[in-house]
């Protein structure tokens, strides 16, 4: 029987139907609430049901692709990160499920998309082919998953811009930017296809008001049941090969997506490791070209290039599947082209002068001037890898405008390079300009940029005031940058993305705060967030910053005042992660790792955001504070027996001890209410029962006894001799 979503709702409870996506999604994973999971099948079952139509043409296949993304998701359920995002979420699982059902038929099957014939001049008869339907979904698969959610709500869940604000946790503005460059980048790549943006409109939009009308009551019905209990395992290992289609889809695509986050955590490991023990350097470099297009990039260690299969229509433009059958043909008799190490002179001479310290400035300059020139005032070879620059959009005569002054050649270069999606590598002893993902190596200098990104750390943490009224932030980041001596840039590109103009007005009066804390409440009401990158300090997106990791090694010995009792980095891992920003860390879907230093336990290693280091450099404070303060009530209050001898040469013991009770904190003794003792233990001794406070107080109180006593005696000799 169908949950009803409704059926939980106690009285003065937010009904289920109002529920937002991420707290529908937290009550199924966390209290297995049924009744929150049919609800997320209502809600999102024309989105998931169209995509499944439009990739698939036999009802019974779309049925199966349907059930098995809902599977995914009760099983998955914990492992969604974005919840907000549900909707992109879903769609992306139902668009690899649908492809995945469509690569197991191996033959198209033509159905009518809509019941109505188009008129000549309905913009739906230029995507009359099914293949045309699929390209669409295809490119909005592709597009970057920020981009992907934003057009997903407007296009196909018919949102407004307020409501895509309110489920993403975004300002309006930022929706308003994210919805500009998604359908900027979506229609560049329809574009190529020969398909316009307003016919991607019509056929969705159309085709999700059918969706909705057409799903058939039962398969919503079943769909939950079957979800429900594929969640609980209720299927046994026995019975999954002959399992439904469904069923064998769904695990499919869970074993894939297992899969790949163990890759992804295997890559983290890897790259805190390799930083962790400065290990750099270049591997061999394979390449597999094709005139005009790439078709397998460059990869390290000597592997074999990835060429895509030529008869697959999913995942490759004609152009590129072309190529790609070509470099097939020719593989069997020609292997890829390995490009030899560059000598270690040579790579020498172009370190050194990546290091070098720079004042570029350029404005509308075509990249092969603009570089032309940085080859002859560094006295380096440079090259452009024309080909991978293509795969981009760019070529040797796109125009840049950037100034740059006080930092490396290095720092730079990607200064320059990054918002074009380009990058620098050596190759055949040559500065080789390409795109960032055919720079097969980037080559870094550590030392020096860390060194520099410490200097601003502690520039950062020095206090700061100001008082702006209406300053425009690019204003107010001259005036801190030349207040602070700190180099910052902002990224135009990154507030473009999210609606924010480098002229936002900024109203704010801070005084006696650290420049750190400022510069936070600046920035994040309006979505923004800093990094230190390339020996500079980078305004960008939170989302952008969100995506760089840093690597950092922390000391734990120091987590206690004694040496043998600091806390081990193994649970330092588990309280950081339960702790300080949870969502962020892997184990919860995030990108974040934490692991005990190889061989040392005093040490750990954290690949995180800055944001999130300064959460966990927060944390630790904590600790160490908590540990200090532990230390001083235990001096001051706990209870520890100690044996003075000799105090009979002071006086009476008897008479000693009234006075100590008397002179040393008079409070913390048990004849004044505390609970400190006294008594005589023999002729000349007293064991006293105290804190380590007063015990050292009265330590120092028989040394002054002393003192006393020695010159009471020096005087009693000088009179003598007189």
């Amino acid at each position: 029987m169908l949950v009803d979503p409704q059926k939980n709702d106690a009285p003065g409870e937010t009904k289920v139907k109002d529920l937002a996506d991420s707290e529908l999604v937290r009550r199924f994973a966390v209290e297995q609430d049924e009744a929150c999971f049919a609800e997320i099948v209502q809600r999102h079952g024309p989105l998931v049901w169209g995509v499944c139509r439009r990739v698939l043409a036999n009802p019974h296949d779309e049925e199966d692709a349907f059930q098995a993304t809902f599977m995914v998701l009760a099983r998955n359920a914990a492992k969604v990160r974005r919840r907000a995002a549900l909707a992109s979420w879903l769609y992306g699982v139902a668009y690899r499920v649908a492809v995945k059902a469509f690569r197991k038929i191996h033959r198209y099957r033509e159905i009518p998309l809509i019941d109505h014939a188009a008129s000549e001049a309905d913009p739906l008869e230029r995507l009359s082919k099914r293949g045309d339907e699929r390209a669409v979904d295809e490119e909005l698969h592709a597009l970057p998953e920020k981009y992907r959610a934003a057009l997903i709500l407007y296009y196909l869940e018919n949102r407004t811009h307020q409501e895509i604000a309110d489920q993403l946790h975004l300002s309006a503005s930022a929706v308003d930017g994210r919805l500009k460059r998604g359908r900027a980048e979506l229609r560049r790549r329809l574009v190529k296809r020969g398909i316009s943006l307003s016919c991607f409109a019509a056929l969705l939009g159309l085709g999700q008001n059918v969706a909705a009308a057409s799903i058939p009551p039962a398969l919503i019905q079943s769909t939950v049941e079957a979800s429900i209990a594929f969640a609980r395992g209720e299927i046994a290992a026995g019975e999954m090969a002959s399992a439904g289609g469904s069923q064998q889809l769904a695990l499919s695509e869970i074993t894939e997506m297992t899969l790949f986050a163990r890759k992804l955590t295997a890559l983290s490991a890897s790259a805190v490791l390799a930083t962790a023990f400065g290990v750099y350097g270049l591997g061999v470099l394979v390449y597999a070209q094709e005139e005009g297009n790439v078709a397998g990039g460059g990869v390290a260690g000597g592997k074999k290039a990835v060429v895509l299969k030529a008869d697959d229509p999913f995942g490759a433009t004609p152009e590129a599947k072309a190529a790609a059958a070509r470099l097939q043909q020719r593989a069997a008799n020609k292997p890829p082209v390995t490009g030899s190490l560059p000598t270690r002179e040579a790579v020498k001479n172009i370190l050194s002068a990546l290091d070098e310290q720079t004042v570029l400035e350029f404005k509308l300059t075509p990249l092969k001037e603009a570089f032309g020139y940085i080859a002859e005032l560094h006295n380096i070879p440079i090259a452009f890898d024309i080909k991978s620059m293509k795969t981009v959009g760019i070529t040797k005569d796109s125009a840049i405008t950037r100034a740059v002054s006080g930092m490396s050649l290095r720092s730079a270069l990607h200064l320059i390079l990054e918002p074009l999606n380009l990058d620098f590598t050596i190759r055949d002893e040559v500065l080789v300009i390409t795109s960032a993902s055919g720079a097969e190596a980037r080559l870094t200098a550590p030392g020096h940029s860390r060194s520099v990104a410490n200097e601003i750390n502690r520039k950062l943490d020095k206090k700061s005031g100001f008082d702006f009224l209406e300053t425009p932030l690019s204003d107010a980041c001259d005036f801190i940058s030349e207040e602070h001596n700190i180099s910052i840039i902002i990224d135009g590109n990154a507030l473009d993305e999210i609606g924010v103009a480098t002229d936002e007005p900024i109203t704010m009066s801070l005084d006696d705060v650290s420049l750190r804390s400022a510069l936070h409440l600046i920035l994040e009401p309006l979505d923004l967030a800093y990094t230190i990158h390339d020996e500079v300090l980078m305004i960008t997106s939170a989302d952008e910053a969100a995506e760089q990791l840093d690597t950092r090694i922390y000391f734990t010995s120091d987590t206690s005042p004694s040496s043998d009792d600091f806390v081990p980095a193994k649970d330092l891992v588990k309280m950081l992660t339960q702790l300080v920003e949870q969502d962020t860390w892997e184990e919860l879907g995030g990108h974040g790792v934490a692991m005990e230093f190889p061989g040392d336990p005093s040490r750990l290693i954290i690949r995180q955001t800055q944001r999130v280091h300064e959460k966990v450099d927060e944390f630790l404070y904590e600790i160490r504070a908590s540990h200090r303060a532990k230390a001083e009530f235990t001096y001051k209050n706990g209870s520890v027996e100690r044996t003075y001898n000799n105090v009979a040469d002071f006086g009476p013991v008897r008479s000693m001890a009234d006075l100590i009770t008397k002179a040393v904190e008079p409070g913390t003794w048990e004849g004044a209410g505390g609970t400190g003792r006294i008594q005589i233990s023999a002729a000349n001794q007293l064991t006293i029962m105290q804190s380590n406070y007063v015990h050292d107080k009265v330590a120092k109180f028989l040394d002054k006894l002393r003192d006393e006593q020695i010159r009471q005696e020096q005087r009693r000799n000088a009179a003598k001799r007189k």
